[in-house]
This record gives C-alpha cells, structure tokens and sequence, in this order.
C-alpha cells in the first residue's frame, strides 16, 4: 500500500505552477491503494490550506463528470460552424480525458501507467484551449456554469500534471537504482 500525493495551489488561475509532494516513499503502485492528496487555497482570498484525499475511484468519478459538463456544453453550442468546429474538438478531448483515465488506472506497469498519465495530461490541456476558445467564439458562453466547468479543466490538467511528473521522476529514479545494483554486482563479481 503506497500513496502518492499532487500539491495543487487553485488561487493563482490557469497558468499556475504546481509544486509535487510526493508523500510516503515516493512509490507508484497500481493496485487499488491509490490516493491522491491535494492541497491549496480554496480560492481567492482564502489563506488556510484544505486537504483533500480522492482515491482513483473518486477521480474516475471526477473525470466523468467532467466529461458529462462538457457534452453539456457542446449540445449549447450555436450553429455557426466556427463554433461547431471548436465545439466538436473541445467534445473529443473533454470526454478524452474521462476514458484515458480509465485506461491509465488499468495499466499494466509503471512505464505503461506514465505513458497513458502523458496522455491525459495533453487531452485536458486540450481541453483548457478549446474552453478558451470557445469563450472567444462565442462570448455568451461565459456563464458561471461555464467558469465553473473551465476552473475544473484547470485543476484536472494541474493534478494529471503532477501526478505525471511524479510517476516520471519515479521511473528515472528506479532506473538509476537498477543502473547502481548492476554496477555493485559486477564490482563484486569480478573480485
């Protein structure tokens, strides 16, 4: 049972830099034991941190979610066909995002689970441009549904981010100490 942990700081907007925490051991596991810690300020004008633990369980529901606000959204879309083009990409990557996470939790290694991370990491960055441009496209789209919808794209893209940076780190980091044991084992061998 190892957990792994994401810092999400949620006051400073879309471009926000996430700092990774990475809690217990520092160890990717794929079994049902997942949890992902995040942290931050509730928003604007808050100052004290909340914690919150979501098992892989509860961010496969996060995702659906998701998935199902962005259906929403792309069945709202005007007709004209600029809109409906870009309405037609955010639909693709948003509900990407929902069904590469599913893939992602059933991966088979650490390499595998940090390839589909990668990949949900760009279908929800993706889906951040087509939010923004179709709040270009279509100015009556910025309702507060609509900003809510935009702010969970951000955090979903912060903490697949970080939950890739770490699965990373961790990949290079047992590869370096495979690296050191075949050096101690072949030091050893040949004395």
């Amino acid at each position: 049972m190892r957990n792994w942990g994401i810092g999400e700081p949620r006051s400073r907007g879309l471009l926000e830099i996430l700092r990774t925490t990475i809690l217990a051991d520092s160890q990717i596991s794929h079994g049902s034991d997942h949890t992902v810690t995040l942290c931050g300020e509730i928003g604007p004008g808050t100052s004290n941190a909340s914690w919150e633990s979501m098992t892989p369980q509860e961010l496969r529901a996060r995702t659906k979610r998701f998935a199902i606000d962005i259906v929403k959204i792309a069945r709202s879309v005007p007709r004209e066909w600029y809109v409906r083009v870009i309405g037609g990409q955010l639909l693709r990557a948003g509900t990407a995002v929902a069904a590469n996470y599913r893939v992602c939790c059933r991966a088979r290694s650490d390499r595998e689970f940090c390839a589909k991370m990668g990949v949900v990491v760009e279908e929800s960055d993706e889906s951040q441009l087509w939010l923004e441009l179709l709040a270009v496209a279509h100015s009556r789209m910025n309702t507060s549904e609509y900003r809510r919808v935009m702010k969970e794209a951000a955090e979903l893209t912060a903490i697949f981010t970080a939950s890739h940076s770490t699965a990373k780190a961790n990949l290079q980091r047992r590869a370096r100490e495979r690296v050191r044991k075949r050096s101690q084992n072949a030091q050893g061998s040949s004395s």
